[in-house]
């Protein structure tokens, strides 16, 4: 398992967990000259402290400039290369320059390593190239890379691989791109917030697995305003249902009277190969607000009507039915305050079985 990263990171090379060491000098140190050249002054010699311990071999650099390199092999098994103070006069002053055919370099302990971008106009601390593969492994542990702002440009391709991948931010995550290609197999967004989509000319979805299926489930509301056409073709059974109920910031604030409402500003039809059938308590076929007139036509089929209980026929004109109409029913009355039978060819009165035919009124006429 990974470590987990750290929350705080250091501000110096290391933490000193004991004081520095320090020696009595007021004995002489010794000194001893190995060589000396007499025209740069560059020195190589032996150091000893009082302690007769404490003994290194030191290399000073020439001493006619402004500045000198000085290198430092102690008794302890330490090296210590420093360079010359950086000076006015020369921009590559005080550099540590090494040119090889390659290196090979293992480190038991951990390294610490620090730069510091000094005089350099462009800010730079660290500036590596190199003309060929980098492969950096780190075994078991982590890698870490902090910095105020970090930048990976790839010329051509970028991979991010892993068991498992995670972008996070605390602010915003931004991804731009000609195109976006997502291969999974399960695709699960948490959204907590606000989703918003802009700017898509055209979004298809296919599912070719016959078991797919998509679901929409929202304890809010859903709209949809679509300025050209819907098309909405389904294979089986369509169902939709309204069960009318009252919210406290409901979406269609205008007759919520009616649980289900389908309106259109030019002609509607609705039909079905077999039947086309109304259920309910009640049936009502009329404009809302205008009066106008509401056609019932079957082109091609007979028309039913037919309850359970009374089914009532009322208009403030006329009723009129174009070809044949056969009433039949087993009680039928015709009740009206001014009610006129009329037949442009033969009216036609009977009654099958000999039954009576009964005429009832204040006078009759006959003519």
């Amino acid at each position: 398992m990974h470590a987990k990263p750290a929350k705080t990171y250091p501000d110096s090379i290391f933490k000193q967990t004991s004081a520095d060491e320090t020696q009595d000098t007021a004995e002489k140190i010794t000194y001893c000259t190995i060589t000396k050249d007499v025209n740069t002054r560059a020195e190589i010699y032996s150091r000893l402290f009082p302690d007769k311990t404490s003994a290194a071999i030191c290399l000073d650099g020439p001493a006619t400039g402004s500045s000198s390199a000085h290198i430092t092999m102690d008794s302890i098994g330490r090296i210590k290369v420093l360079t010359g103070d950086r000076t006015d006069n020369s921009p590559v002053s005080g550099q540590l320059q090494v040119k090889t055919f390659g290196q090979i370099q293992q480190h038991m302990e951990a390294s610490y390593i620090e730069y510091n971008a000094g005089q350099d106009d462009k800010e730079f601390a660290l500036n590596v190239k190199a003309y060929g593969k980098i492969c950096e492994e780190c075994v078991g542990h982590q890698r870490t890379i902090k910095g105020e702002k970090i930048v990976i440009d790839a010329n051509d391709l970028l991979v991010l691989k892993g068991q498992n991948v995670r972008i996070q931010a605390v602010g915003e995550i931004q991804l731009a791109g000609g195109q976006m290609t997502k291969v999974m197999v399960n695709d699960k967004e948490i959204i907590l917030g606000q989703k918003m989509v802009f700017g898509a000319g055209e979004d298809t979805r296919f599912a070719f697995d016959p078991r797919s299926s998509v679901s929409v489930v929202s304890t809010g509301h859903v709209n949809h305003r679509i300025l050209g056409d819907y098309n909405l073709e389904t294979g089986g059974v369509m169902h939709m249902s309204g069960a009318g109920g009252t919210f406290a910031a409901p979406l269609i604030t205008d007759n919520r009277q009616f649980g289900l409402r389908m309106n259109t500003l030019t002609k509607s039809f609705y039909g079905g190969n077999v039947s086309t059938q109304v259920n309910a308590p009640i049936v009502k076929i009329g404009g809302e607000k205008t009066p106008g007139i509401v056609k019932v036509n079957a082109t091609d089929y007979s028309l039913d009507t037919s309850g359970k209980a009374d089914m009532t026929i009322k208009g403030t004109s006329k009723y009129e039915v174009t070809g044949n109409l056969d009433i039949e029913g087993s009680d039928l009355t015709v009740k009206g305050a001014n009610t006129v039978v009329e037949g442009t060819a033969q009216v036609e009165v009977k009654t099958s079985g000999g039954a009576n035919i009964k005429l009832q009124g204040a006078l009759i006429y006959l003519n």
